[in-house]
């Protein structure tokens, strides 16, 4: 028994955390943030706008939930009819391309002051990668605009994308600031590193012995 006790030892320090979160937190400052929606209703697809924000992974990651903090302008807190989550490999309008897209996106900003979606144990491979992500909204006169909080916990690289240029930028695209200050958009991704070859054979071997001694 003394020998099972020492062998799931060992594979407790040689695992990684189960979980780990990625991302910029909101600081819960105050209100001011980007826009970020794809209004559905015809006609309005020069203002669909998304945020852009920048992360690096060192491992191998199976992604999971993805949360942001936000708000509606509707007076009434209408939530929207959902989100979507990509994640892309270089920037938008500089050749990047998307790697992974989550699911079941939903924007409750209304009610609930988040919206989110879930990549749902998808792998991401080591390496640089941008979030990109916007709500889904009927429109303007209807359920107002969609607003993702900006935070001060981030390293002050993010953007907003205007494909469409219906914005007024004079460009596509833009750095994410407010009065003069280079913020970040918030954001939250739960992902399970990949185990190591050596971790997952320590699991079999273990399961395999505590099968014989039973």
């Amino acid at each position: 028994m003394r020998r099972i006790g020492v062998f799931l030892m060992v594979v407790s320090l040689t695992l990684p955390a189960l979980a780990d979160v990625l991302g910029n937190p909101d600081d819960g400052i105050g209100t001011n943030g980007s826009l970020a929606q794809d209004f559905v209703y015809p006609g309005t697809e020069g203002l669909t706008t998304w945020v852009v924000s920048d992360f690096e992974t060192t491992v191998d990651y199976y992604l999971y939930d993805v949360v942001s903090a936000g708000r509606t302008t509707h007076t009434q807190g209408v939530d929207g009819d959902g989100a979507n989550f990509d994640v892309w490999d270089g920037l938008p309008w500089d050749g990047g391309s998307i790697v992974l897209s989550a699911s079941d996106g939903y924007e409750s900003f209304g009610s609930e002051g988040i919206m989110g979606a879930d990549f749902g144990g998808q792998l991401l491979p080591a390496g640089d990668y941008y979030l990109v992500y916007q709500a889904v909204r009927d429109f303007l006169m209807t359920g107002g605009l969609s607003v993702v909080y900006h935070t001060t916990l981030g390293n002050n690289n993010d953007w907003e994308w205007n494909p469409g240029l219906g914005q007024g930028w004079g460009s596509d695209h833009r750095e994410v600031q407010f009065e003069g200050a280079y913020l970040d958009v918030n954001w939250q991704l739960t992902v399970i590193p990949v185990p190591e070859p050596a971790g997952v054979v320590l699991l079999a071997l273990g399961a395999a012995l505590l099968g014989r001694r039973r």
